[in-house]
């Protein structure tokens, strides 16, 4: 199938958040298939008369939110597309929220906190934007590097101190950023 996009130069949205959003409508339109074929990224750039770039980041885009999948060197594949009620996280027959959700509400719901209160019946995958994996945490490398610390005098846990922060963390992160990425910074001293 032909793609048939058009983009607006003069739009203020960017041109490939243009071709991501016409390709994607014309996925869930049904037009384009589970399976089928996308063109070659250079091929539609010359329809379009665009950069390639352009139409590379709106096919990795469509990759990232599962809209086709790349096969290899034979190219991008529409991916089958579940029905917005797969989307909805359910126990019993309500979904679950981080509040009350309108009865009108027709949007699926993407992103949840887990069961009011945090009880057990959390999903086996966790996709919270911005929570990290706690198995991943060095836990038992952070207790010792506590316990070591809490041996030692405790005094400054309870004064005032430095609203720039703790000289030492300051000194450590401005050593990183020197090393590791090149900055000059400078250091001052605390007021």
């Amino acid at each position: 199938m032909e793609l048939t996009l058009t983009l607006d130069a003069k739009s203020t949205k960017p041109l490939q958040a243009q071709v991501f959003d016409q390709v994607r409508e014309i996925i869930l339109d049904g037009k384009l298939k589970a399976g089928m074929a996308l063109p070659p990224s250079r091929l539609l750039a010359e329809r379009l008369r665009g950069s390639c770039n352009t139409v590379i980041l709106a096919y990795e885009r469509l990759v990232a939110e599962g809209y086709v999948r790349a096969r290899g060197t034979a190219g991008l594949f529409v991916e089958p597309i579940p029905p917005d009620s797969l989307l909805l996280v359910q126990r019993g027959g309500q979904p679950l929220t981080n509040g009350p959700v309108p009865e009108a509400s027709s949007e699926p719901l993407l992103c949840f906190a887990g069961s009011p209160g945090g009880g057990g019946d959390r999903p086996k995958l966790d996709f919270w934007v911005g929570r990290s994996d706690p198995a991943g945490f060095p836990l038992r490398v952070w207790r010792r590097i506590v316990n070591r610390l809490l041996s030692q005098e405790t005094a400054y846990l309870t004064d005032y101190c430095d609203p720039a922060g703790l000289p030492e963390l300051r000194a450590a992160i401005s050593t990183h950023l020197r090393r590791a990425r090149a900055v000059a910074v400078k250091r001052t001293k605390a007021l």
